[in-house]
C-alpha cells in the first residue's frame, strides 16, 4: 500500500522501466510473455511460443545446448528481450517447508543442509538451495519455519 502511493508521488522513470518477461522451457517447446507496469496497472506484452526440434529437452534435461540456444537466441533477436525469469523443470527442483529448532540464525543453513536429504531424493551435496524464513520462535522456544527451496546443480549448470 505505501509503495503504492510512492510511486505514484516520485515514479520510475521509463528510460529506467524494466518490463518483465516469463519464459518456460519445456520438452516440445519455449513459451514467452511480458508483462509492463504502467498507470493502469500490469499489460500483456508481447507474448508466444516457438517450438523445439524433438529431442532437444528430454524428460526437463536438456540434451542438445545448441538447438536450445539457437531457439533462445531467435527470440531474444525477434523479440528484443535482453534478460528473462524462467521456470525451471519440476523433475529436479523442490519446495517443502521445514520446521527447525530454535538457534541462531547464523546456524539455519547449517541445519537446513543437515535435514536437506530427509526432505529431497537427492543428496545434499548434488543440490543449491536458499530458503526463506516464514515465522520465527517465540520467545519460550519453538521452531522457526522456513520455506526451503532447492534445485540440482546439474540442471543449473546446463
Amino acid at each position: 500500500m505505501f509503495l503504492n502511493r510512492f510511486y505514484k508521488l516520485f515514479p520510475v522513470p521509463t528510460a529506467l522501466e524494466l518490463t518483465t518477461v516469463g519464459l518456460d522451457i519445456s520438452d516440445e517447446s519455449i513459451k514467452f510473455a511480458e508483462l509492463s507496469y504502467g498507470k493502469d496497472g500490469y499489460r500483456l506484452g508481447r507474448y508466444g511460443d516457438i517450438s523445439l526440434p524433438s529431442g532437444t529437452i528430454v524428460s526437463g534435461k536438456i540434451t542438445d545446448k545448441t538447438k536450445l540456444v539457437e531457439a533462445l537466441k531467435k527470440i531474444q533477436r525477434e523479440n528484443g528481450f535482453d534478460y528473462v525469469h524462467a521456470s525451471l523443470p519440476e523433475e529436479e527442483s523442490f519446495v517443502v517447508r521445514m520446521n527447525i529448532p530454535k538457534e541462531e540464525p547464523s546456524l539455519l543453513r547449517d541445519s537446513v543442509l543437515l535435514q536437506l536429504e530427509e526432505y529431497i531424493p537427492l543428496p545434499a551435496d548434488q543440490v543449491n538451495f536458499d530458503y526463506e524464513i516464514y515465522s520465527e520462535p517465540k520467545d519460550g522456544g519453538g521452531n522457526y519455519q522456513l520455506g526451503v527451496y532447492s534445485a540440482s546443480k546439474e540442471m543449473i549448470a546446463d
